[in-house]
């Protein structure tokens, strides 16, 4: 079942899942059905619906308590942290990660800690927490590269590629970013089939691998080889049903490589739901993804004559970047409120609360995007249909 989800065979682990739970529902194999409940959790957390998701993932833990199963227990755990990262229950998230990280102690195991700190890397860089993001992932890449180098360690290698990215270090960018590509084994196969993601090791690697590199081609302003990347990942996760990278990932960036280049009937289409995406990404906090629709927004509203609405959408954009030290947004949002005759605010960072401990890091609090809140008007009716399964 885990290694069809791997593969990207969504629908086959579903199946697997439905006959798996039949036989474990039978008396005496409470351990089999502890463990089916946790596949199937991690499963629903990436396909929806997430209401499916979490149902399982109660179960598995109720039934690993009872069986003394850490490690599904732990499993459970992982699973229901992100499953509530993606929600917007932050209580949830911060629960889970701590009952994980307990559990990772407790078995002194370097790949269960290297896991959960990945849940704690990405929560802490959505949030604008970049230094401590940063701080726990120089810690972990090593540990990664030592025990799991193809599972864990490319996504861990674009987590970090995709914050020194946003500060401008591209050179350093570049390297994590490529080695991530060549990690995933993406580019040594042509588009999957129907049946799955043949070839490829691990889809979910696969994915954020191609997010990563259009990340890249975007901030070099190769508009058209990013979009390559972009629509590729998004085609990859939306055959396999994974709708949380689509939403989460993928999709608002191709609505900047969008705007770009110039598609201006669509960049109009999601004037408005950029700005409101933005605010629920504002709330969530996911404050940098937020500030860079509001960048995209403005450059909407100002084809379009609304010259104080796109101020007031940079501005904002403007005070973020700054804060998280976003130097190559910031620069472009500095570029655009000059272009609109705009004086600028005086270049002043709000400082953070400093670096924290990997334990302070996995206990610390915050909130994640509910995908749910998220539709984007004209990219796609099916986008929309599985945002709202999804919830």
């Amino acid at each position: 079942m885990r290694m069809l989800q791997v593969l990207g065979r969504a629908r086959d682990a579903a199946a697997t899942v439905a006959d798996t739970l039949a036989i474990a529902e039978t008396p005496g194999n409470t351990a089999l059905l502890a463990l089916v409940h946790q596949v199937a959790a991690q499963l629903y957390a990436w396909t929806g619906p997430a209401s499916v998701a979490r149902e399982h993932g109660m179960r598995a833990l109720s039934l690993a308590a009872a069986c003394h199963g850490g490690e599904i227990a732990w499993a459970a755990h992982w699973a229901m942290a992100m499953l509530e990262g993606f929600t917007g229950d932050a209580r949830g998230v911060t629960r889970h990660i701590d009952e994980a990280q307990e559990i990772a102690d407790a078995f002194a195991s370097p790949e269960l800690q290297a896991m959960t700190a990945e849940i704690a890397i990405e929560h802490a860089s959505v949030g604008g927490r970049w230094d401590e993001a940063l701080a726990l992932a120089e810690r972990t890449i090593p540990v990664a590269r030592a025990t799991m180098p193809n599972p864990l360690l490319p996504r861990l290698l674009v987590w970090t590629g995709l914050i020194v990215l946003a500060r401008d270090d591209m050179q350093r960018a570049n390297t994590l970013l490529v080695e991530a590509w060549a990690l995933s084994s993406a580019d040594t196969h042509d588009d999957p089939g129907d049946d799955g993601l043949r070839g490829f090791e691990n889809a979910h690697n696969v994915i954020l691998a191609h997010t990563g590199m259009g990340a890249l081609y975007l901030a070099q302003s190769d508009w058209h080889r990013a979009l390559g990347y972009l629509e590729r990942g998004l085609a990859l996760a939306d055959r396999f049903g994974y709708v949380a990278w689509a939403i989460h990932r993928l999709l608002p960036l191709i609505i900047e490589a969008r705007l770009r280049v110039h598609d201006h009937a669509r960049a109009e289409a999601l004037t408005a739901r950029l700005i409101a995406a933005a605010d629920a990404l504002d709330a969530v906090p996911f404050v940098f993804h937020g500030a860079k629709l509001r960048r995209n927004a403005a450059q909407v509203l100002e084809a379009d004559g609304d010259m104080a609405g796109a101020v007031r959408e940079l501005r904002r954009a403007h005070d973020v970047f700054l804060r998280l030290g976003a130097e190559f947004e910031l620069r472009g949002a500095c570029n655009q409120l000059r272009a609109l005759g705009v004086r600028l605010p005086p270049r002043t960072a709000v400082q953070g609360a400093g670096t924290l401990t990997a334990r302070q890091l996995l206990r610390s609090r915050g909130r994640a995007l509910r995908i749910g809140q998220m539709t984007y008007q004209g990219v796609g009716d099916d986008v929309e249909r599985r945002t709202r399964e999804f919830d």
